[in-house]
């Protein structure tokens, strides 16, 4: 008969080959993960589906409630036509700031929203300037979505599984900027590569590529209310530093935020809704669901000991977190970062468990790691969307594959100096 430990891992696999080959979405195989782990008798309901009503489900939606609100009222759209002016028409100097920008709006909003709104920003740009060429930019705004969003705690979908493991399993979770001590210097490197570096290989790259057919809608220069902007940034203000200062549990702190958009009509209850990206809730909520599984039926403890034996009994805490950015980035190249996590995650929990390593600074490692890995548009969704400007897949490669290798290196380096591996 077969363990539930063992069961979980089988399930595990399943779900990670659902996952890589996009038989179903990422949403329905999370969910179908915590089905079969429910019905396999893995784990009970409220081990499994427990998570969709966990405060970590909370936070996500209520920042995606405020980030909305912020684009209803005009916040962002006016920070892109700010960004232009700042530009002057300069391309490259268009490219150095909006991956700032676009860094610095991810980690507060959807990754996919901010790829979004910058799609629409430069198609509206470029058509009013013929210098402005928007292959060269949405390359690199597709990368500073990913890698600003894994800057703060609620900046992506992988940050949020991480921590709702950690604390599942009674371990350290993350503050809100945690991340931000590396993730800054990632945004500083990854603005000065896309620049200097990115730049001329992607002119001599897909210099000679046809002009993509894809069609986007311009954003439409809209008259805003100039009071309804500013309840907004105060609201969005507010809930950020109450997040840093954490004076009480952040899903509140966050559910208050949006609670209060609603109830001064900055937005509609409809529209509040109609923001909630459904398929990413369902799709953390359903990772969630199956780490608490592997990880109650004693599954994580058997990968664990399964790398174990392959390390051997001693491993320097260097060497293993060199193993993990390395392994993290290779396996992201060709899933999204949430399966990433299910299988790099709990078994770097069991070994620093085993040999006392600090398990807040490997974790930091697996979610900065997966941010960086960009060669490949099969990664992420921004990248993902980016794609359909007419880069061919080999573009990814040629462009990336420095980047990738620097920011593993960063990532190794630095993590180290802020939070000890031991």
């Amino acid at each position: 008969m077969i363990s539930p430990a063992v069961m979980s891992l089988i399930i595990l696999l399943l779900c990670i080959i659902l996952f890589v080959t996009e038989a179903f979405s990422m949403a329905t195989t999370a969910v179908l993960g915590c089905v079969l782990m429910v019905l396999f008798k893995v784990s009970d309901y409220n081990t499994v589906f427990g998570t969709f009503s966990s405060s970590t489900i909370v936070l996500l939606v209520s920042i995606m409630i405020i980030g909305q609100t912020m684009f209803n009222n005009g916040v962002t759209q006016y920070i892109g036509q700010k960004l232009f002016r700042l530009s002057r028409g300069n391309e490259r100097r268009l490219l150095f700031i909006s991956t700032l920008l676009a860094s610095f709006i991810s980690a507060f909003m959807s990754n996919v929203a901010t790829v979004t709104l910058f799609m629409g920003l430069f198609s509206s740009f470029a058509k009013d300037n013929k210098k402005i060429n928007v292959r060269n930019l949405m390359l690199p705004i597709g990368m500073a979505s990913v890698v600003g969003g894994a800057t703060t705690l609620i900046g992506s979908a992988p940050q949020l599984t991480a921590q709702n493991y950690l604390i599942s399993s009674n371990l350290q979770g993350f503050k809100f900027f945690d991340f931000s001590y590396v993730g800054i210097f990632l945004i500083i490197l990854l603005a000065i590569y896309v620049t200097f570096i990115g730049y001329p290989i992607g002119i001599k790259v897909w210099g000679d590529l046809p002009e993509n057919d894809e069609k986007d809608e311009a954003i439409t220069h809209t008259n805003y209310d100039k009071k309804r902007m500013i309840a907004s940034v105060l609201i969005f203000t507010a809930t950020i530093i109450l997040l840093f200062w954490e004076p009480i549990p952040m899903a509140v702190i966050a559910a208050s935020g949006a609670l209060l958009t609603i109830m001064t009509n900055l937005i509609t209850p409809k529209d509040a809704v109609q923001s909630i990206k459904w398929s990413s809730v369902l799709k953390v909520a359903g990772s969630l669901g199956i780490l608490q599984a592997v990880n109650a039926s004693g599954g994580n403890k058997l990968i664990g000991q399964f790398f174990l034996n392959l390390i051997g009994k001693k491993i320097s805490p260097y060497l293993l977190l060199l193993l993990i950015v390395v392994i993290t980035q290779l396996l992201s190249e060709f899933m999204a970062d949430s399966p990433t996590i299910l299988i790099v995650l709990p078994v770097t929990v069991s070994i620093c468990m085993e040999y006392g390593f600090n398990v807040h600074s490997f974790a930091m490692a697996i979610i900065l790691s997966s941010a960086t890995a960009c060669c490949s548009p099969l990664s992420n969704t921004p990248l993902m969307l980016v794609s359909t400007y007419g880069y061919r897949f080999s573009d990814f490669i040629k462009y990336n594959i420095l980047w990738d290798i620097l920011s593993a290196l960063l990532i190794f380096l630095l993590v180290p100096v802020f939070f000890p591996l031991v």
